[in-house]
């Protein structure tokens, strides 16, 4: 629960911003070699009236990714209220 409201309220810090980029843009290049992508992103685009996009637009997309868009997005589409929490403890031994 504290990982999303800070995400909501400040959004991500600009090593987390990073990693995700290089985390996208590996698997954009992973991507672009298997046609199961592809047919899928056709999918979608013909299902839900989208458009496929080209390599060069989702290179793009993901250069343009910004601290404050992650934000926005997390404070439309994250329900606090139906978020869970979960506590991780040491294994006994």
């Amino acid at each position: 629960v504290f990982e999303t409201k800070r995400l909501i309220n400040e959004g991500p810090t600009n090593e987390e911003l990073e990693q995700v980029k290089e985390k996208k843009r590996v698997s954009l290049s992973t991507d672009i070699k298997e046609n199961s992508t592809w047919l899928l992103n056709i999918y979608y685009a013909y299902r839900y009236g989208d458009k496929v996009e080209t390599e060069e637009e989702r290179v793009q997309a993901i250069k343009q990714l910004t601290s404050e868009k992650i934000m926005e997005a997390a404070k439309e589409y994250i329900d606090q209220d139906k978020a869970l929490e979960f506590i991780l403890l040491p294994e006994k031994n």
